[in-house]
């Protein structure tokens, strides 16, 4: 149904941020995720740990806008 699944899965997973999804989600979504994935993309966890440590101290929106501008520019997808 979906031929292309695991290879699009993999494609998206290189943009997980490993901390976040171990603090968020836990060990066991870490370990679903590190099976599909084939590596992550440092700069692009990087740009969304500065997301998040700007949401979390109140950070000013412009620098905040601007990880999420480049992280989406990394991936491609805004969203």
């Amino acid at each position: 149904v979906y031929p292309s699944f695991d290879g699009d899965m993999r494609e998206a997973l290189r943009f997980t941020n490993e901390r976040h999804v171990k603090e968020l989600l836990g060990d066991e979504y870490l370990r679903l995720a590190g099976r599909f994935a084939d590596g992550v993309d440092r700069i692009h966890e990087g740009l969304t740990s500065a997301v998040m440590a700007g949401i979390g101290q109140g950070g000013s929106d412009y620098h905040i806008n601007h990880y999420v501008e480049e992280a989406a520019h990394l991936r491609r997808f805004l969203g």
